[in-house]
C-alpha cells in the first residue's frame, strides 16, 4: 500500500486540497486579546521548538499585530499506541490521520481569529487548530464527507477504521480508502497502518 499511495504516507504534514475552512463568528461578538501566559522555565525550550517547528511546516506564520489574541497552555504529550487483539488485524484496520486538523487550512480572512500570543510574540495560525471549539466539528464533517459511499469505513474524528469479512475485500476497501484520502490531500501515520 505504501508503494501504491507514497503521497499518503509522506513523512509530512498533508493539506486538505478540497477547500479551506471558514470560521464564523456570533453576531456582535467583540475583539479579545488575551496577555501572554509566562510557561514554566522548564518548558520553555520544548515551547520554543515547538513554535518553531509549526513555523516551518506552514502552520503558524509570526504577525506583528492583532485584535485578537489568545494565551498558550503548555501540556506535556504523551505518545500512546492503539492496542488491538492481533486476532482482528486481518479483518480490522485502523489509520490515523497524522496532526490532523493542521492538515486543514483555514480562510486567510480568518488568520487573524487564530492569533496567539507567546513569549516569542504574536502567530496567527493558518492551519485549524485544535483548541478551537469548533474544530472538532468541522474536522469529523470533513472526514464524513471524505469517507461518504466507502462500505465497511467509519471514522471518529482522525481515527479511520476500515472492516472487511475477508482479507481480500479488507484489502480493497483498504485502497479505495487511501485512493480518498489522497485526493483529499491528507497524510497518514504510516506506523498505524
Amino acid at each position: 500500500m505504501m508503494k501504491r499511495f507514497p503521497t499518503v504516507f509522506e513523512d509530512t504534514l498533508g493539506k486538505r486540497t478540497q477547500a479551506t475552512t471558514r470560521l464564523i463568528l456570533k453576531p456582535g461578538a467583540n475583539c479579545v486579546l488575551h496577555p501572554k501566559r509566562q510557561a514554566p522555565i522548564v518548558a520553555m525550550i520544548m515551547v520554543e521548538d515547538g513554535l518553531i517547528r509549526l513555523e516551518q511546516m506552514g502552520i503558524l506564520q509570526p504577525v506583528a499585530y492583532s485584535k485578537w489574541a489568545a494565551p498558550i497552555v503548555v501540556i506535556r504529550k504523551a505518545n500512546g499506541h492503539s492496542l488491538h487483539d492481533p486476532e482482528w488485524w486481518k479483518f480490522l484496520r485502523e489509520m490515523d490521520l497524522s496532526d490532523a486538523y493542521l492538515q486543514v487550512e483555514v480562510e486567510p480572512e480568518n488568520h487573524e481569529l487564530l492569533t496567539i500570543n507567546t513569549h516569542r510574540g504574536l502567530f496567527q495560525y493558518i492551519r485549524l487548530p485544535l483548541p478551537i471549539k469548533t474544530a472538532p466539528a468541522i474536522f469529523q464533517h470533513i472526514i464524513h464527507n471524505m469517507i461518504s459511499g466507502l462500505e465497511g469505513t467509519a471514522a471518529h474524528l482522525k481515527d479511520i477504521i476500515v472492516v472487511g469479512e475477508s482479507e481480500e475485500k479488507l484489502q480493497g476497501r483498504v485502497e479505495k480508502l487511501l485512493e480518498r484520502i489522497e485526493k483529499y490531500g491528507f497524510h497518514l501515520l504510516p506506523n498505524l497502518c
